[in-house]
């Protein structure tokens, strides 16, 4: 059986990833941002839905993979300020 240590190495590990204000689609009712590796895939979507709730929306992937929480944390504090229904401060 593999260690949990192995487990983790086994995800790929993205040290750093690029991020975008988008306003999606013409329906949708917000702002969000992107998340994406350096290679240009996307990992996850901060988004907010019809009822004004700020969400993750993971992408499925074959493989798992690994941020810093750093990153993660720098990322989510600037969804919090950003991801919201349009019209709201």
């Amino acid at each position: 059986m593999r260690s949990y240590l192995d487990f983790i190495a086994g995800a790929e590990l993205f040290c750093r990833v690029d991020t975008m204000i988008t306003t999606g689609d013409s329906e949708y009712p917000g702002t969000a941002i992107e998340v994406r590796n350096e290679a240009g895939e996307e990992l996850f979507h901060i988004v907010v839905d019809a009822n004004g709730t700020q969400q993750i929306l993971f992408f499925a992937r074959e493989s798992n993979y690994r941020l810093p929480l750093g990153e993660l944390e720098e990322i989510v504090a600037r969804a919090k300020k950003i991801v919201r229904v349009a019209g709201e401060s």
